[in-house]
């Protein structure tokens, strides 16, 4: 799949094989939305790689992992990033410099996530 440099859109839904993760997706990818993809590794390292990704949508059982982490530099032109329904989620690190340019950010139905939110030098 990472050899399709043309490929800007992509919404996936199901599992995905080992061998398919998200590692492999194409660097030209603008927005992405996963569902019931069952990854039990955080995706966002990987994801936050993504030089042009500006929408992430992670639906319904895409992640079912407990923590996950938005790694420094990560998502440098993110503007709009959903999650929902990651029912297994309890917590969500946002390092300092991570997604500069998010603009929308929605949450639904993470029950198990922290409801902590640092704005600034905390």
């Amino acid at each position: 799949m990472s050899d399709n440099q043309s490929l800007s859109e992509l919404y996936l839904t199901g599992s995905l094989p080992p061998e398919i993760g998200v590692t492999q997706l194409p660097q030209t990818l603008k927005m992405l939305s996963l569902a019931v993809s069952k990854l039990e590794h955080d995706p966002m390292p990987d994801l936050g790689k993504l030089p042009n990704l500006n929408i992430l949508r992670l639906f319904a059982r895409s992640y079912l992992g407990k923590e996950m982490t938005c790694q420094s530099k990560g998502f440098p032109v993110l503007r709009v990033l959903k999650l929902w329904m990651l029912e297994e989620l309890e917590k969500w690190t946002v390092q300092e410099d991570s997604m500069p340019r998010l603009r929308e950010l929605e949450i639904r139905r993470c029950e198990k996530t922290e409801q902590k939110l640092m704005v600034g030098g905390g």
